[in-house]
């Protein structure tokens, strides 16, 4: 409760918290002179799922937090990186519960934030490991982008299911599709000045 209503008051956020959350941000302003850093008005919230709402976000983190803080043998930069050790050695890696937070913080989620975030924290901190799970790690819920991508390269015998993958074409989208350099991917077909009829769909994820 107390970290949920730090975030929630922090950010900016109390009039999204619950009773208990409010009261226990009061006690804290009171007791150490906090102070909100953001206001409500700071939050976008166009096209934004509910569940990806930042309340509940910030309850998620609260929750998350907790649960590292509760092993005392070593902090979350050192579960890390364990974590991405032993799911190097594993018939089939998985990091993805380490950062999972029923139930603001689901399995999906949690694969995201190992993608993008665990791994390459462990690689920049050393872990040898990390490069060869990132290439057997299984992929993120996939995106328009990577469904788009997948239908402009794929195959019937070809599959991008895995994160290496995923963020392969993550890449290629944003060097090629994303600032219209058709030339440059694969998926072009014509001349260099030319634009492929099969890349006209890409037209939606450019604006």
């Amino acid at each position: 409760m107390t970290k949920s209503c730090l975030l929630l008051g922090t950010a900016g956020l109390l009039g999204e918290a619950t009773l208990p959350e409010a009261h226990a941000w009061r006690a804290l302003q009171r007791g150490f002179g906090l102070r909100a850093a953001l206001s409500a008005a700071s939050w976008d919230r166009r096209q934004l799922r509910a569940a990806n709402a930042p309340e509940q976000r910030c309850r998620g983190l609260a929750q998350l937090a907790a649960s590292w803080a509760a092993q005392r043998w070593c902090g979350p930069a050192e579960q890390v990186l364990e974590a991405v050790r032993q799911a190097a050695r594993a018939r089939r890696p998985r990091v993805w519960p380490l950062v999972r937070a029923a139930p603001w913080i689901g399995r999906g989620r949690a694969q995201v934030i190992v993608v993008n975030v665990l791994l390459p924290f462990a690689a920049a901190a050393g872990v040898a490991e990390a490069a060869v799970l990132f290439r057997r790690l299984p992929g993120e819920p996939p995106n328009r982008v990577v469904r788009y991508m997948a239908a402009q390269l794929g195959a019937p015998a070809v599959r991008f299911r895995g994160a290496c993958q995923q963020q392969g074409l993550l890449h290629l989208f944003k060097l090629t599709c994303a600032t219209r350099l058709c030339e440059r991917c694969p998926a072009h077909q014509g001349g260099p000045s030319a634009t492929s009829e099969r890349c006209e769909a890409s037209k939606p994820y450019m604006k």
